[in-house]
C-alpha cells in the first residue's frame, strides 16, 4: 500500500473510534514524565572475575597459561594469566577442540606446558571455596570475591570479565553479570557550578569546567591532585587521567558516587539535541583504573519524533514554561518547538544533498533533497508566522560542526531520521489538519504534511539505494538501529502527545493513546516496507 494511502486510512481509523490496524479498542495511555533518579553505587563492589581466579586459584606452574572463555562470542577469552590463549596453544584444531561441543559454553581453561588446552570443571573451585570459607571465617560472609567463587562453583554463569556485587539490605549478596544497568546514568545536564573551596558533594552531576581547579597538570601532562586530602578528588584526578585527551570536549558534567570499595566516577555529555554520552570509571587503591561502562545515549527523547533532525544540532527550546500547565503557554510552546524543528530540518536536508552528490548518488534523489531543504525554510516561516500569535518566541538554530560522515553513518541517520521520523511526523501532521480546531493551523498543517509525506518517500528510496551499497556488517548497524527506533517510537508517541495535553483540542493532537497507536500502525508499515526494499537490495547488490 502507498504510505499516502496507508497513511490516510490509520489516521481515519484511529479519529473514528480508536480502532486501529490491529483491531483493537484504544486504551489511554498517561504518561508522566519524571526526574531521572540516579542510583547511589555504596552497596557495590566490582569484581574482576580473572584477578579471582589467579589470586586464589592453584594452576600447574608450567602451565603455559589460563583463561577464561566466555560465552559472548566463539572466540573470546580473557587472559588469568600468560600470554593471549591462540599464541598459547599455537592456534589450529587443538585450540578450538574444547569448545566443538557447545561453541557458547563458559570454560575455564589451562593450556598445558605441551600447549595441549584442558578444560577445568567449575566443581573444581569446590575446594578453593572450602578454604577460603574456613580461614576467613565471620568476615567471608561479607566478601564479595568469595561469593563470586561460590557462583562459578555452584555453575553460575558470568560471561563478562566483571561481576559487580551489592550487598543488599538483609545482608545477602546480589551478584550481577556486568555493569548493573542500575548504576548507568541517562542523564542530560551541564551539571551544577561547584564552589571553589569546598568538598566535592557525592552523587551530584557537577560541571566539569568548575571542577577543573581542582586539578593541575604535571610536566607530562597528567592530572594530578591539588588537594590531597579530598578522596573524591583523588578519584576525579586517576579517572581524568585515564581519559585523557577524550574528556576534554567530550564531556561536560562529572558525578562521584562511593562504592563499598573505591569510587565510581561517571562522566556524561549533554544536553540538548547533540546526543549524549557517558563513561564510567571505578578507581581503587590497590588497583588500576578502569572503564566499565561507555555508552553513546542518543538523542534525548525531547527531540523525537517529529522530523528529520541533523546530527550536531545542539539547541533546543528551553524548558522555561509549566507545559502541563494553561492551555495559552502550552500553544506558545508548541508552536516554538514546531518552528525550531522546521528550521532544524533545512539544513539536515542541505547537508544530505551535498552528501549524496559526493556519494554519485542519483541526480533525482539530489534534486529532491535540495527540493525538501525549500519546503522545509517554507514550513519554518508558517510556523513561525502562526507561532507569533500565540505569543511563542523564537530561537535561533545552532548546530554543531560535525566530521566527513561514513556510508554507514549517513544511511543510519537516514533511515531513523528519515524514515522513521519524519515518516511518522508526516502521519502525525495528517492527524493534526484533521482534528485541529483553529482553521488556520489546519490548513498550514495539511500543507504540510503533504510535503512531509513527499520527504518520508524521499528517505525510503534514499534507504533502498544506500542499503544497495553498503557492506554486510554496515547494513546489519542500519538494521539494529531501526529496529530500535521503530519499537521506541510508540512510547516516545505518547510521552510526545502527553507533553502537550493542555492544548490538544486547539492544536489538534492525538490522546496518549492515540499517538501509541499511530506509532505503532506506523512502525507496523514502515518494518514491512523497509524489509522488503531491504532484502530486494541485497538480492540486485
Amino acid at each position: 500500500m502507498r504510505f499516502r494511502t496507508f497513511s490516510r486510512v490509520l489516521v481515519s481509523a484511529v479519529l473514528a473510534g480508536g480502532v486501529g490496524c490491529g483491531g483493537r479498542a484504544r486504551q489511554e495511555t498517561t504518561v508522566v514524565n519524571t526526574a531521572p533518579v540516579i542510583a547511589a553505587a555504596t552497596g557495590w563492589t566490582r569484581v574482576s572475575v580473572p584477578a579471582v581466579l589467579d589470586r586464589h586459584v592453584r594452576f600447574p606452574a608450567d602451565a603455559r597459561g589460563v583463561y577464561l572463555r566466555t560465552p559472548s562470542c566463539t572466540n573470546c577469552f580473557e587472559v588469568v594469566r600468560g600470554p593471549a590463549f591462540i599464541e598459547a596453544c599455537g592456534g589450529g584444531a587443538s585450540c578450538a577442540a574444547p569448545m566443538a561441543a557447545d561453541p557458547y559454553a563458559d570454560r575455564l581453561l589451562v593450556v598445558t606446558a605441551h600447549g595441549q588446552v584442558e578444560v577445568v570443571p567449575w566443581s573444581a573451585l569446590a575446594p578453593v571455596v572450602d578454604e577460603l570459607t574456613r580461614t576467613r571465617g565471620a568476615a567471608g560472609r561479607d566478601d564479595p570475591e568469595l561469593a563470586v567463587l561460590r557462583t562459578l562453583r555452584d555453575g553460575g554463569r558470568l560471561a563478562r570479565r566483571d561481576a559487580w556485587v551489592e550487598i543488599t539490605a538483609d545482608g545477602a549478596f546480589r551478584i550481577v553479570d556486568g555493569f548493573p544497568p542500575e548504576l548507568g546514568v541517562g542523564y542530560d545536564a551541564w551539571g551544577r557550578e561547584h564552589a571553589p573551596g569546598t568538598p566535592l558533594p557525592a552523587g551530584v552531576s557537577l560541571s566539569i569546567a568548575s571542577v577543573q581547579p581542582r586539578l593541575a597538570r604535571d610536566d607530562a601532562g597528567q592530572h594530578v591532585v591539588v588537594e590531597s586530602g579530598d578522596p573524591l578528588a583523588a578519584a576525579l584526578a586517576r579517572a581524568s587521567r585515564l581519559l585523557g585527551d577524550e574528556l576534554h570536549g567530550s564531556y561536560s558534567w562529572v558525578m562521584l558516587r562511593p562504592m563499598a570499595r573505591g569510587v565510581l566516577v561517571t562522566f556524561g555529555a549533554g544536553p540538548g539535541c547533540m546526543g549524549s554520552q557517558v563513561a564510567s570509571v571505578v578507581v581503587e587503591d590497590d588497583v588500576p583504573p578502569i572503564v566499565v561502562d561507555q555508552r553513546d545515549l542518543g538523542i534525548p527523547d525531547a527531540c523525537h519524533p517529529r522530523g528529520r533532525r541533523p546530527a550536531g544540532l545542539a539547541s533546543l527550546p528551553a524548558d522555561d514554561v509549566d507545559i502541563a500547565g494553561d492551555e495559552r503557554s502550552t500553544i506558545a510552546r508548541w508552536f516554538a518547538e514546531a518552528t525550531h524543528l522546521e528550521a532544524a530540518s533545512v539544513p539536515a536536508f542541505e547537508r544530505l544533498a551535498a552528501e549524496l552528490a559526493e556519494l554519485g548518488g542519483p541526480p533525482r534523489l539530489v534534486r529532491a533533497a535540495r527540493a525538501a531543504a525549500r519546503d522545509e525554510l517554507r514550513h519554518a516561516t508558517t510556523m513561525a508566522r502562526l507561532g507569533a500569535r500565540a505569543g511563542a518566541a523564537s530561537l535561533a538554530v545552532v548546530i554543531e560542526p560535525v566530521l566527513a560522515r561514513t556510508l554507514e553513518t549517513i544511511a543510519i541517520e537516514n533511515a531513523v531520521e528519515g524514515c522513521v521520523n519524519e515518516g511518522f511526523a508526516a502521519v502525525l501532521c495528517a492527524y493534526q489538519a484533521r482534528a485541529a480546531a483553529d482553521p488556520a493551523l489546519a490548513s498550514a498543517l495539511e500543507t504540510i504534511a503533504s510535503d512531509e509525506h513527499t520527504h518520508a518517500g524521499l528517505a525510503f528510496a534514499i534507504a533502498g539505494w544506500l542499503a544497495s551499497r553498503l557492506p554486510p556488517s554496515a547494513r546489519s548497524a542500519v538494521d539494529d538501529a531501526i529496529a530500535v527506533a521503530l519499537d521506541r517510537l510508540p512510547a516516545r508517541a505518547a510521552a510526545e502527545s502527553s507533553r502537550f495535553a493542555a492544548a490538544a483540542t486547539a492544536l489538534g493532537l492525538p490522546s496518549p493513546g492515540a499517538a501509541r497507536e499511530l506509532a505503532a500502525g506506523y512502525a507496523a508499515w514502515a518494518r514491512a516496507e523497509l524489509y522488503s526494499m531491504v532484502t530486494c537490495s541485497r538480492v540486485t547488490a
